[in-house]
């Protein structure tokens, strides 16, 4: 897998910064088998955007690792890929994450769920 992207529709939220906290700790409870937990970075309901990452995240040496979800309100969407940088890089780089059609389905139900019912 590099990146799974999933949409859950629906009319945007009467608030957007509400619904994206809400799903985004969602997210957060319903990922919670991954490698390292997630975390809010980033969360701007102006944008209708929020984005969590693995904190902490893998360190190998001084190379890092890391999950990122990006949440979006309207359409409520999200988008996942784990990501590796080390000194030296320019930018980070999407990684070719090895994931059982099981694990993916299980991701993808955990996203969807989040968005369809955020803080349930």
């Amino acid at each position: 897998m590099r990146d799974l992207a999933v949409g859950a529709g629906g009319a945007a939220p009467a608030d957007a910064r509400a619904f994206l906290s809400a799903a985004a700790a969602e997210v957060a409870r319903r990922l919670s088998f991954l490698e390292e937990p997630l975390a809010v970075w980033e969360l701007d309901g102006g944008e209708g955007m929020a984005q969590l990452r693995s904190s902490p995240p893998q360190r190998e040496g001084e190379e890092v690792s890391y999950w990122e979800v990006t949440l979006w309100a309207a359409p409520a969407r999200a988008q996942a890929a784990r990501y590796r940088w080390q000194p030296g890089m320019a930018e980070r780089e999407v990684l070719a994450y090895p994931a059982t059609f099981a694990l993916l389905g299980r991701i993808a139900d955990g996203l969807v769920a989040a968005l369809e019912e955020p803080g349930e």
